[in-house]
């Protein structure tokens, strides 16, 4: 059975965007075990929370730090250099105007899974529609 780290994302969502909203930070320990995993693990959620926050959003994983208060080695979605800056742009973001990203994993489906839902949907409607048009110009004199 392969781990579904969208489904952990969703549960990893809403833990980050709280504590967006309380200005905090939160250790790799603590979210591993609120999300019930190894702490190591916490770096593959991360990424697809990183991937899709690059996208149009503030650094939502930037407030995921080690013991020392440092985001880890696989945070590139800000200058390191400039952290408190972009803490500053998390903190003061409206997280709650935004649904939940991964809400299509909520009950374990994968990107994948979903994927193939709407090839296989897409493929039912060609065929409805070749169907339908061969049907069509069988009752319809030339």
């Amino acid at each position: 059975m392969s781990i579904n780290q969208a489904e952990r994302a969703y549960r990893a969502w809403p833990i980050l965007t709280e504590r967006a909203r309380e200005g905090k930070t939160i250790t790799y320990g603590d979210l591993g075990a609120l999300l019930g995993i190894h702490h190591r693990a916490v770096r593959y959620v991360l990424g697809l929370i990183q991937a899709y926050c690059l996208k149009k959003l503030p650094p939502l994983t930037i407030l995921v730090v080690d013991q020392g208060g440092q985001p880890g080695t696989g945070f590139i979605a800000y200058d390191l250099d400039k952290l408190a800056e972009g803490k500053s742009l998390v903190y003061a973001y409206n997280w709650t105007a935004i649904l939940n990203p991964f809400a299509f994993a909520a009950d374990g489906k994968t990107s994948l899974s979903i994927r193939s839902i709407a090839s296989k949907l897409n493929e039912s409607t060609s065929r409805h529609r070749r169907i339908r048009s061969a049907s069509f110009r069988a009752f319809v004199p030339n």
